[in-house]
């Protein structure tokens, strides 16, 4: 098995045609991180690179990215269609309603985000369980805030490309 059968079984839809409601964004997206775990990653043959979290064959290739364009959440809160160019708007996304803050920053530790958990360290988990919170949070209250959570206004991020030295 290869790329190809990853993405039939993992990622059969561009991100950018699952985002109609957030909870299709959502389930795309849990789709995804399914499988980047590791025994499946191997069952198809992929590894991720470290320190950009993008999929390889094994060759060192990049086969599939990572990144915000790649995510159903991020695409939905995009300005505009073109993704690494474009502000996001995490602050509308219901991870960050779940967490306080996007899913690729973390105010309280440096570079222990669920999504640098990824790109440090090649753990899906971390993202697992943040978007079956959200995925929760959207059934029970239709995607409304928490209270106290204060959203900044729009947010440039570029997670994808963050580096860093924290250890888990």
């Amino acid at each position: 098995m290869d790329i190809t059968d990853w993405r039939l079984k993992f990622y059969p839809t561009d991100a950018s045609l699952s985002t109609a409601t957030e909870e299709e964004a959502i389930r795309h997206c849990i789709r995804k991180w399914e499988g980047l775990r590791r025994p499946v990653l191997e069952e198809y043959g992929l590894e991720a690179l470290l320190r950009g979290g993008d999929l390889s064959d094994g060759s060192g290739k990049i086969v599939f990215g990572m990144g915000a364009a790649s995510c159903a959440l991020c695409r939905r809160h995009s300005e505009t269609s073109d993704i690494q160019y474009t502000e996001i708007r995490c602050e509308e996304c219901s991870l960050f309603a779940v967490r306080g803050e996007p899913c690729c920053e973390s105010a309280r530790s440096p570079n222990s985000s669920p999504y640098d958990r990824w790109l440090r360290f090649a753990d899906p988990e971390p993202m697992l369980v943040l978007l079956n919170q959200a995925l929760e949070h959207e059934a029970e209250t239709g995607g409304e805030a928490p209270q106290g959570t204060e959203a900044s206004a729009h947010q440039f991020l570029e997670c994808w490309s963050r580096d860093g030295d924290a250890e888990p």
